[in-house]
C-alpha cells in the first residue's frame, strides 16, 4: 500500500486509507509515535496516559476548583444531608 506526503501548513501530511485506521484503531485526534527505525519510519499508537485517583486529585487546587451545583430538590429516596 502506498500514500503521498502533501504539504500541511509548514509540515507534511501522510493520509491513512480508512481501512488502515481502522485496522489499527485509530480515529481522528490519536495520538501516534513516531519512531526511526534501520528500515525506515514507524508509527504506531502512542501509549495511553493511566492516572491514578491520587495524581488526579493532587492537581486541584483552588483555582481550577469549581462551586457546588444546586440541581433542586430532592426527587426519590436520595440522602440529602
Amino acid at each position: 500500500m502506498t500514500a503521498t506526503i502533501k504539504k500541511w501548513g509548514n509540515s507534511l501530511a501522510v493520509r491513512l486509507p480508512k481501512t488502515l485506521a481502522r485496522e489499527n484503531q485509530l480515529r481522528e485526534g490519536a495520538q501516534v509515535e513516531l519512531v526511526r527505525t534501520g528500515a525506515g519510519l514507524l508509527l504506531k499508537p502512542a501509549p495511553r496516559k493511566r492516572y491514578r485517583l491520587s495524581e488526579l486529585v493532587a492537581r486541584i487546587t483552588p483555582k481550577n476548583r469549581h462551586a457546588e451545583t444546586d440541581w433542586g430538590r430532592s426527587e426519590g429516596r436520595e440522602i440529602v444531608p
